[in-house]
Order: C-alpha cells, then sequence, then structure tokens
C-alpha cells in the first residue's frame, strides 16, 4: 500500500493521538500550547499571518470565533494530572437547546461526566466559540440571537466553575473582540447594546479573572458615529482609532498614550473614505494602509509619534506590481517584510525600523526564487522563511535567508529538490519544525516530509509518507508541535495518523483502529498541543448525529466516548484552572 512503516499496538488498537471531527476538530492536549491564544487581536488585521487589510468593523481584535482554543489557557496540564476540563458546545437531538458543557479530564484514565454550565433557546447563538482570555477564562456568547451578550467562564483549581460578565455594570454586555495587554491587566474592548450598534469603545481594567473598572476612551462624537481600526499598541503604549462622526466618509485619527494609566487622546489627521487602516502601533510609530498618493493601491505608512504634526512617510517604496502589498512583522515590531506582485509571485521586500524611520526596502528573494504571495515569515531564530517558485512550475520549496545585522545573508532552501511535475502543496512551521506536503503529477504519487530547523543548518527531509496515489490521499495537518497528527486516505479508508518528530525513525501510528465503524474519521481538525491526549468530534455514517471521543496521545488506550448523542458539536477546546 505505502511506505508507511505503520503501527498499530496489539491490544491497544495504536491509539497514538486524537481523532477529529467531521465538521469540528481534534485537540491535542495536556502540554504549554505553541501558539498564542485565540484572545482578540490588537490590531483589525486578518490573523492569518498573511498581512491582508482587516474587515475595518471598528473592533479592536478580531474575535474570529474560531474555537480552537490554542493557548487561551487550554494548554498548561503538563501530564501529572492537572486540572484541565474539555469545553464543547452541543445541540439538543430532542427539541434544539443550545448547550456548553465541560468535561474533567484531568484523569487520562477515567473522564468525569459533562456538566451543563450554559443553556440557550433553540437559535439563540449560546455558544464558547469566541475563543479565551490570556488569564484562562473561557468567553461564552449568551442571551438571544437579536441581543447577544459576551460573558467570561472561569473555572477554579478545585473545579468550580462560576460565570461573571466580561464588562463591569453599566457598560453594553455584547463585547466579542477584546484586545488584551501583555499582562493581562487591562483590554481595548468595543462594547454594543445589540448587532446593530456600532459600539462604543472602552478601557476595562481586570483582576482576578473579573472586570473591575471601565473607562469611555472615546470622547463625544455625535448619535451615530462609526469607528475603525480601534488599535492597542504591540507594547501597550497606546490606543489608537479613527472615527467618522457624521457620516460624510471623513475620518478623524485619534491616539492617546498609555503610561501607567490612559493618557488624553490628540488627534493626529483626518482621512477621507476610509475602509480599513490595518494599523500597526507602538511606543515609537504607527503604521497603516492607506492611498494617500491615489494610484488604487493601499500603499503601507507610518507616523512617528514623537513628532505628531510630521507627515506620513511611505514605507514601501518599491512596488514589482498592482496587486496589494502583504506584510508580517517581526515580533519586536521593528523589521518588516512585505510583498509586492502581480498575481501569486512577486517580491520580497524587508525593511528595518529605527524609531519611526524606515529603511530603504532590501529584496529578500529573488529572480531565480521569486516569492509566493501567501507563505512568508520570521521564524524563531529572527530569520525569514518563504515559499517560492512561479506560475509555471508552482511552489518549489521554502527558503531560509540568514539575517546579519538586518541586511539578508545566505539563503538555504530547506526542502528537497523537485522532479519535474512536483510542486509543494503545503507547509507547516512552529517551533523550529517543518512539515511539508508535496505531490508529483507525473507519476500521481504524495509524500509528507519533516526537516529540523532548529540549528544554524536545516537537517536533510526526511520522508516519513511517501508514493502514496495522489487520488487516494486526502492529508489534513492543521498544525506542527513535537508531534504531527493527520487525517489521509490511504486506500483503506480514512485514516487519524500521528508522528512523534522526537522519534529518530519518525513511525506513523494509526489512532483510529478502535473507533466503532459507524464512526468514521473526520477530515477537518485542530491541533492545540502535543501531549498526553486528544479529543476529537465525529459524526455517524448513519446521521446527523455526534460524539465527542477522547484517546491517550501516547497511543496506550482505546478511544473514550465523553458525551451522550448530540447535534452540530462544536470544535472541542480545553481550559485550566490559572
Amino acid at each position: 500500500m505505502s511506505k508507511l512503516g505503520m503501527e498499530t499496538a496489539a491490544g491497544r488498537h495504536g491509539m497514538h493521538h486524537t481523532l477529529l471531527a467531521l465538521c469540528c476538530g481534534a485537540v491535542l492536549i495536556g502540554c504549554p500550547a505553541d501558539d498564542p491564544a485565540d484572545t482578540g487581536t490588537p490590531s483589525e488585521t486578518s490573523g492569518d499571518g498573511d498581512g491582508d487589510p482587516g474587515d475595518g468593523d471598528g473592533d479592536p481584535g478580531d474575535g474570529d470565533g474560531d474555537g480552537d482554543g490554542d493557548g487561551d489557557g487550554d494548554g498548561d496540564g503538563d501530564g501529572d494530572g492537572d486540572p484541565l476540563w474539555v469545553i464543547i458546545d452541543s445541540t439538543d437531538l430532542a427539541d434544539g437547546h443550545l448547550e456548553v458543557l465541560t468535561i474533567d479530564i484531568s484523569d487520562p484514565d477515567v473522564a468525569g461526566e459533562p456538566q451543563i454550565q450554559l443553556t440557550g433557546a433553540a437559535g439563540s447563538g449560546v455558544s464558547s466559540a469566541l475563543g479565551g482570555t490570556p488569564f484562562g477564562s473561557r468567553r461564552l456568547r449568551d442571551g438571544g440571537a437579536d441581543m447577544p451578550v459576551v460573558r467570561l467562564l472561569n473555572v477554579d483549581a478545585q473545579g468550580t466553575f462560576e460565570i461573571v460578565p466580561i464588562v463591569p455594570d453599566g457598560i453594553p454586555e455584547y463585547a466579542p473582540s477584546p484586545s488584551w495587554t501583555d499582562d493581562a491587566s487591562a483590554a481595548l474592548i468595543s462594547a454594543h447594546t445589540d448587532l446593530a450598534d456600532p459600539g462604543v469603545l472602552y478601557w476595562v481594567t481586570y483582576a482576578n479573572k473579573q472586570p473591575v473598572e471601565a473607562t469611555q476612551v472615546t470622547g463625544d462624537h455625535g448619535p451615530s458615529p462609526t469607528f475603525r481600526s480601534a488599535t492597542l499598541a504591540e507594547d501597550d503604549s497606546g490606543l489608537f482609532y479613527a472615527v467618522d462622526e457624521d457620516d460624510d466618509q471623513t475620518f478623524e485619527l485619534y491616539y492617546a498614550a498609555i503610561d501607567g494609566a490612559l493618557g488624553p487622546f490628540t488627534q493626529i489627521g483626518q482621512l477621507d473614505l476610509l475602509t480599513s487602516l490595518s494599523a500597526q502601533l507602538d511606543s515609537a510609530k504607527l503604521t497603516y494602509r492607506y492611498d494617500h498618493d491615489l494610484d488604487d493601491l493601499a500603499d503601507l505608512w507610518v507616523r512617528d509619534l514623537s513628532d505628531l504634526m510630521a507627515p506620513p512617510q511611505l514605507v514601501n517604496t518599491v512596488l514589482a506590481g498592482t496587486e496589494s502589498i502583504r506584510t508580517e512583522w517581526s515580533e519586536d515590531n521593528q523589521s518588516l517584510l512585505y510583498w509586492t506582485g502581480e498575481g501569486s509571485w512577486g517580491e520580497l521586500y524587508l525593511v528595518n525600523f529605527v524609531g519611526a524611520t524606515p529603511s530603504a526596502p532590501v529584496r529578500i528573494d529573488s529572480a531565480e526564487r521569486p516569492a509566493w504571495t501567501k507563505d512568508f515569515e520570521f521564524d524563531d531564530l529572527g530569520q525569514v522563511l518563504y515559499r517560492f517558485g512561479d506560475a509555471n512550475v508552482g511552489i518549489q520549496g521554502l527558503a531560509r535567508v540568514e539575517l546579519v545585522n538586518g541586511q539578508p545573508g545566505s539563503v538555504e532552501v530547506v526542502t528537497e529538490p523537485l522532479a519535474d511535475g512536483a510542486e509543494i502543496e503545503n507547509v507547516h512551521y512552529a517551533g523550529g519544525r517543518v512539515v511539508y506536503q508535496a505531490a508529483n503529477s507525473s507519476d500521481q504519487t504524495r509524500w509528507l516530509a519533516f526537516v529540523d530547523l532548529s540549528g544554524p543548518v536545516a537537517s536533510a527531509p526526511l520522508r516519513f509518507v511517501e508514493d502514496i496515489p495522489d487520488f487516494l490521499v486526502a492529508f489534513t495537518i492543521p498544525q506542527v508541535t513535537d508531534r504531527v497528527v493527520f487525517a489521509a486516505d490511504m486506500g483503506s479508508g480514512r485514516q487519524l495518523l500521528a508522528v512523534d518528530l522526537d522519534d529518530p525513525n519518525l513511525t506513523v501510528h494509526d489512532l483510529a483502529a478502535s473507533l466503532p465503524a459507524e464512526w468514521p474519521v473526520p477530515t477537518n481538525f485542530r491541533v492545540a498541543d502535543s501531549e498526553r491526549q486528544i479529543v476529537f468530534v465525529s459524526r455517524s455514517s448513519r446521521s446527523t448525529e455526534e460524539l465527542l471521543f477522547r484517546v491517550r496521545a501516547d497511543g496506550s488506550s482505546e478511544v473514550e466516548q465523553l458525551t451522550e448523542l448530540g447535534h452540530e458539536l462544536s470544535l472541542p477546546s480545553v481550559m485550566s484552572a490559572e
């Protein structure tokens, strides 16, 4: 069938990781998460790493609602029995009412019974899918479909749950998208009375997982202002927003510094016909997208916050096409990558900032290896990773560019050379590890390979699934941690498989062997972290009924059913007592 080196342990059916959900997903749990939380974002960008402009809705963060729980207090169990709960939303089969359930999974051998934390009538929109907070709470959507509110679900070490408001008394309670400070002591919140309300911005302080005080940060802007690009600085040093007071498509820009407390707001200019600024802010500078030069391209501009009267300065002074530029910032917010080009291919540039002064752009890629529009980033070592190729042959590899004193140095192609007809279909990177999926249309095969990027030189690519007929395989890899979990049809039906990346043999483990035949391996799942156990949702092949399951991540257990039959189960997430 394949060169898989498949391992299924006799007597325990080789369960090694999670399973997942047909419409929802799987979550690995029990160790610190590798990715940041879905806790609201500090700007309006889309959150997918590609620098797309945001939705312009005026919220201080996406609150993308994907419910993945990846890092929002869901993974600090270290395998020694720390309190840990899985959270899932379910629709009752009898009358369609909604429930938010928690299940104690601290004991990897015996799970607790499901506990109902919140209920709502059919169609009410009650759910836990808004994500978490930096202090471990879960954000719940409560109330009716037309009058929702947001609350916090807290739990202590004894397993006592409590639902509290996300804002203090007297503040509108629909606040889906907080933007938290690094220490989680405060958040910028757009609070709404209902779904049609444009909202008002508040600075809310928190202590002991509860709101303490709210200060309205927006001034008197008339009866029906429209806000855009409410942004908390990356270093918590200030706030920014744009507002149209009288629906004339002219937006005034406001900035306030934070130095222990929120300072007064100063108007720093105005812009016309504003849709989205994709603002980024730190103590030295404000960057934003806008078509100042009226060439139908939203360029990237920078304002010096030490001289608010100074005009904006263009950042992307080099362009290679008419497509919207895409951006990615370094962790310290002092360096920027931007892509420019036509179609899906173009050029990748590096800009360094000294205060608010940008350097001249320096090209990172090359004419021989032009950058793909969607995938480039600074890696954990401060180098640059990008996918390259061209329109004729597709994506041909992943390159790593060394940065020396902020300037590009040597270039290393970390993926294998590809034969004619082959291309890279997907790449997943995290924590110095890369897993990529490649396919060859000439011999109709697909494979998966692993590369270790934790050192100064990349390891040689190691294939751990290969020579699979491409019409049979449907790889699904949500992210890379210490293990890789993926779903694939290898010819005998869809399987859930896992590889421990610390295993020198990269043995592939079959996780779903003990799953009852009526409950198939789902196709869509998401990995939150890498140890202890996995939870997943599966839908019956005979009906729309769904169940939540779990299995030990080391494959030493049978699949365990965690819930009774339900319908439209959400992607599971987890939380711990912090």
